[in-house]
């Protein structure tokens, strides 16, 4: 019988990612969320200055009330967020298909491109306005 080759990395390949009696994997996987939080208190805080920034120069350009372009930060920070939850997934599902022990390397490259992208957003955003 063929191996399915669209079989779901949580069926095949996530077996080298858990140990045969789920106390590793548990471990494992509570560190890499764990990590994350602490980098997402950080992700937050250095999108919060450029972003208010944005939101200030925009209300004071078009005239709107604070409490307007407020309004506009809550749907921001939101997606923000989710943006942020790309890291951890992409993380998982790397170190689960490509077998890797040691996922440092790769939480850092997805922090900081998801970090530098966001940032850009935020650029692209203040030159739009």
């Amino acid at each position: 019988m063929e191996s399915n080759p669209y079989i779901s990395p949580t069926t095949k390949a996530i077996k080298a990612f858990v140990s045969s009696d789920g106390v590793e994997s548990t471990a494992r996987l509570r560190d890499i969320v764990l990590k994350w939080e602490k980098l997402r208190v950080i992700y937050n805080l250095v999108l919060l200055l450029p972003g208010l920034g944005v939101t200030l120069y925009a209300a004071n350009k078009w005239g709107s009330s604070m409490s307007e372009m407020l309004s506009s930060v809550i749907p921001f920070a939101i997606m923000a967020n989710l943006c942020f939850f790309l890291g951890p997934l992409s993380e998982l599902y790397i170190a689960a298909i490509w077998q890797i022990n040691d996922s440092r390397m790769i939480r850092r490259w997805s922090f900081g491109l998801g970090l530098v992208g966001s940032l850009l957003i935020i650029m692209i955003t203040f030159w739009a306005v």
